[in-house]
Order: C-alpha cells, then structure tokens, then sequence
C-alpha cells in the first residue's frame, strides 16, 4: 500500500522535513508503522470527502478498462505507460473523479497474471493512491490476494476481497454484488442499491446489468461501456485505450456505446451498353417442302 507523503503532510499526520525523501512509503507488513499511517489516512479521506463518502461502490473491468493497450500510441495520449502495462487514463486519475470517494472494486476475467506479477501490485498501488478511499479497511491480507466468487448461493454471492478474478461477462453483475455486500459487511456503512456503478469497455459485461434492472426481485445496479472513443480495430467489441477519465461519471441507469455508423455502401455500377453481336448473324431457313413440291420433284 502507498501513502503519498505530500498527503500525510498536509493534513498533519508527517512533519515537513519529510519532505526531504521523495519516495512514498511502502507498506509490507501488516503491523507496519505506516500501514497505520495509511489507514489513518483513508479515515481522513473518508471524513473529508464531500456528501455521502464511502456510501457509494464504483466496480470496474481490468483489462482495457483500467488499463490500455501496451504501449503508447497516438489515440491514448492521456494514458500512463509502464515497463509492464499500460494504465488507462480513468485508471491513472480516478482521485479526479467521484469515484475518489467511493470504496473500490475489480471483477475480471483472468487472473492479473498470477499472485506474483507487477500487475497486481500495480494496480493496487493506484486503487489505494493518496486521494482515493480505496479499498477503505475492506482488503484482508497480503495486497496480491485476488479472490473467486462463491456464487453456490445464487441469492447471496459471498468474497473475500474487492477483487475478483475468473468471472466470465455473464457473471460481472453477480460479482459486484457480492463485492457490494462485501463493503457493508466489513465497513458497516449503508450503500444503497442506487450507489453502485459498475465500468467496462465490453458490452457483453454491461448487458447483465440491464436484465437485472428489469427484474423486481433483483437489486438495481448502474452500469456503464466505457472506452467508446477508441475501439480495438483488431476486437471491434473491445476498448483500445481504456477508460477515459471523462467517462467516469455518476449517471443513474445502464448505458452503452453508441454503435457506430455503417460503413458507407459503393453505388451500383451502372449497366454497361449493349455491346455487337460477336458473329454475323445466320442467314433465314428456306421454307419447309410442301407435299405438292415434293410431288414435282418426284416426277
């Protein structure tokens, strides 16, 4: 976990001459001076922030959601590009955003490369940056401690940690479900239905949340497709950039992309002129014989 000291030292918690050190605290051990330094910091973020802090969950998609495509290119100006991976600009700058006061949660379909990879460790360095209420108490354990989503009761989806690994699109909504009730049971705060915004540059991720919201018995999640400005030429139904800052918004209800526009149909060429005969025609068949001039020929 980092604790951004320019943070620390501006609501009090570091002295100034830490300011000497630019590097940020890094926190290894759960007992750890500065794991308490950053809990108390999400308790200042969560104090401070404006209306409704840590009443409200903003889930994501991982890949071309809050990350791009590797590399830099010029359609993805505002991303973040590492030796590893490539952050989104929503992925970079989500302190911009409401979601800044929102518990935090990803549901994805791989595994992040493994317990082990900078992924992982990545990601949760810019889930938990200064400005953001993160994860806010919720993570148990070490930080590349994804978890599966145990959906053997299909009304009450149980885990472990905000962040889900192997769900398959059609599962995304179950996910933020069970990640949602996650945060009420470890936080105790009161998230309602309405608070919940989910992110994802797929439409098949999307799509279940609008079944959802047309069923009574079910809770109303909002959901959104992100990275519509760029698409993947490659995976037309796939985000090239990622999400874009811009598109992080708190609109209520389910939307998607707009579909873009047909390519453009060529005019039917127009019919060629009747070209000549390539052979002369026939000379007309002599009449057929009579019985009468068959009769004189005879004779």
């Amino acid at each position: 976990r980092l604790c951004g000291l320019g943070h620390l030292i501006r609501v009090g918690v570091l002295p100034p001459r830490s300011r000497r050190s630019p590097k940020p605290y890094i926190c290894e051990r759960e007992e750890s001076s500065c794991l308490r330094l950053c809990r108390l910091q999400q308790e200042l973020v969560l104090d401070r922030s404006p209306m409704q802090a840590g009443s409200c969950v903003c889930a994501f998609d991982l890949v071309r959601t809050l990350t791009g495509r590797r590399g830099v290119s010029a359609e993805c100006r505002s991303n973040s590009a590492l030796s590893h991976l490539t952050v989104s600009d929503a992925g970079a700058h989500l302190s911009r955003s409401f979601c800044a006061r929102c518990f935090l949660g990803v549901v994805t379909e791989g595994d992040g490369g493994g317990s082990a990879s900078s992924l992982r460790r990545i990601m949760y360095s810019y889930l938990t940056s200064p400005g953001l209420l993160g994860f806010g108490g919720a993570w148990r354990g070490d930080r590349s401690a994804w978890d599966v989503v145990n959906a053997a009761n299909a009304s009450s989806p149980k885990v472990d940690q905000p962040i889900a690994m192997y769900v398959e699109p059609a599962d995304k909504y179950v996910a933020v479900r069970a990640i949602v009730d996650l945060y009420r049971r470890r936080t105790g705060r009161s998230i309602p239905d309405s608070h919940v915004f989910f992110f994802s540059d797929t439409a098949a991720d999307v799509a279940p949340f609008e079944t959802a919201s047309a069923s009574a018995s079910l809770p109303r999640y909002n959901a959104r497709q992100v990275a519509c400005g760029v698409r993947d030429p490659d995976m037309p139904a796939a985000g090239f950039c990622g999400a874009a800052l811009s598109e992080i918004v708190d609109t209520p209800g389910v939307s998607f992309c707009d579909a873009p526009p047909p390519p453009p149909r060529s005019p039917l060429p127009p019919p060629s002129p009747a070209s000549p005969p390539a052979y002369p025609p026939s000379p007309p068949l002599p009449p057929l014989a009579t019985a009468a001039t068959a009769a004189a020929r005879r004779s």
